[in-house]
């Protein structure tokens, strides 16, 4: 027997056509003796208008069709009705078998909606497809809409097969991904990323929050997470399997939602990877939602020779001058009251990368050797009990940014700063941490205190003479 199926539902739905909706518009078919619905389905977004069931011969059954029967179908604004000999009928995803109750898994999504159907002989429709009794399509028109669904996905491989085939006249890596959803301490601690903003040369696996070094070079790596109420917040840089590079720390388990930050400038080679780890104690976790709180960004900052190798690029004079830096301290800084008057800079005992040796880490000091942008971050660990203020130095005294916070609560927590300055050769940079009794920064091995510059832009011909002349 033949059975009449819904084009986008199935036979379930409905006594007669295979449809459940709200039965507004329903008239008695002469030939079948029962109510034809017209509904505007609402689980699935189809709407027909009207339709009409000729038959020659036998009676049809209620939601079985008819036996040795002939059939036509006249539509009027969309064609929902078919006839199908063969093939079971299609289920929609209300009455498959993995959606009823108790199955454990979850519905399919709902197949893409079909082309209309030709019309009878004697009807035509702008809306009707090429077949048989409608008139052929121009050669040069577009496919029917069924075929787009098919066509996206190979043009979305394509694009991209293209973009990594694009010759670069530099070695490029940079990323940027989002995380939407909060996520509590345990066994899985590499924070995923569902939305990836940025992926030059697609280094970052955001499923698996992991990025994996392919141009061998000094990058540098920047984090906020979210820290969720009642739950502290733990989160580490990674390198490799269980290098721990900088962390971003809260312990406060208070109701309040806010970010904390950090960052660094890791010297990475081929095949080194880069992750977050989250605390895998339950009583530590991170909080987003669709607005993103918890964000990861890195970027190639210089390449090593070895991946200049393989992008020739134009023979220059002289080659652009590199400096950068990224240090850290795995011990607090406690002022004390013999201390209240000096300004020594805070030293770091951790050289994550110095390129070009402008760095004194025993020292604490950035000095400048080529003139142009640099940009500095720089991240404090708040010691408990105790006023945190560091200053972003410039030379002798001049303050050029700070993080404060004078509450006395007993818990740690990671503040951030940054900021960019023009540098003149001679320039020298440095943090202070106010040496009074009651002032103080906190780190351990986890390496809360980190700072962090390198050479954005350096300064042309051109700039200089604009200098001078505002002189």
């Amino acid at each position: 027997f033949t059975r009449i199926v819904c084009r986008e539902s199935c036979v379930h739905c409905s006594p007669t056509l295979g449809l459940r909706g709200d039965r507004s518009r329903t008239r008695a078919d002469p030939v079948l003796g029962a109510n034809l619905s017209a509904p505007s389905c609402q689980l699935l977004g189809i709407r027909v208008s009207r339709a009409r069931i000729r038959t020659a011969g036998t009676r049809a059954r209620p939601r079985c069709g008819v036996s040795q029967g002939q059939w036509g179908t006249s539509v009027a604004d969309s064609a929902v009705v078919r006839s199908q000999s063969p093939r079971p009928p299609r289920l929609c995803r209300i009455h498959s078998p993995s959606s009823r109750r108790g199955s454990g898994t979850a519905p399919p999504r709902p197949a893409t909606a079909r082309p209309p159907l030709p019309l009878t002989p004697g009807r035509r429709s702008d809306r009707a497809t090429p077949g048989l009794h409608s008139p052929p399509r121009h050669p040069g028109t577009m496919p029917g809409r069924a075929a787009l669904p098919l066509l996206l996905p190979l043009l979305a491989v394509l694009g991209q097969a293209a973009m990594r085939a694009a010759p670069a006249d530099e070695p490029r890596s940079a990323f940027s991904a989002v995380r939407t959803r909060s996520m509590v301490g345990g066994p899985r601690m590499a924070v995923s990323f569902d939305r990836v903003y940025v992926n030059i040369g697609q280094d970052l696996d955001g499923r698996r929050g992991v990025f994996t070094c392919r141009l061998p070079g000094a990058y540098y790596f920047s984090y906020t997470v979210g820290k969720h109420p009642d739950k502290g917040l733990s989160v580490m840089l990674m390198q490799d399997g269980s290098q721990v590079q900088a962390i971003a720390y809260d312990e406060q388990r208070g109701p309040g939602r806010r970010g904390r930050s950090q960052s660094a400038m890791l010297r990475l080679s081929r095949g080194h990877t880069v992750w977050l780890r989250l605390h895998g104690h339950p009583q530590y976790a991170l909080y987003s939602d669709a607005a993103p709180y918890t964000t990861f960004s890195g970027c190639l900052v210089y390449p090593d020779p070895e991946a200049e190798a393989d992008y020739p690029a134009p023979a220059l004079a002289e080659p652009p001058p590199r400096s950068a830096f990224s240090v850290a301290r795995t011990e607090s800084v406690v002022g004390s009251s013999g201390q209240r008057y000096r300004h020594d800079p805070v030293a770091f005992d951790t050289e994550l990368v110095n390129i070009g040796g402008d760095f004194n880490t025993s020292q604490g000091v950035f000095t400048c050797r080529a003139a142009g942008a640099y940009y500095f971050a720089f991240n404090m660990g708040k010691l408990p009990h105790k006023t945190m203020s560091v200053k972003l130095m410039k030379n002798e005294d001049e303050v050029q940014a700070i993080i404060y916070d004078d509450g006395q609560s007993e818990q740690r927590e990671v503040q951030s700063q940054s900021l960019m300055l023009s540098l003149r050769p001679g320039d020298r940079i440095w943090l202070y941490s106010y040496q009074h009794d009651g002032y103080g920064a906190y780190s351990n091995h986890g390496k809360y205190i980190t700072f962090t510059g390198f050479l954005v832009y350096p300064e042309t011909a051109q700039d200089s003479g604009n200098a001078a002349n505002r002189l």
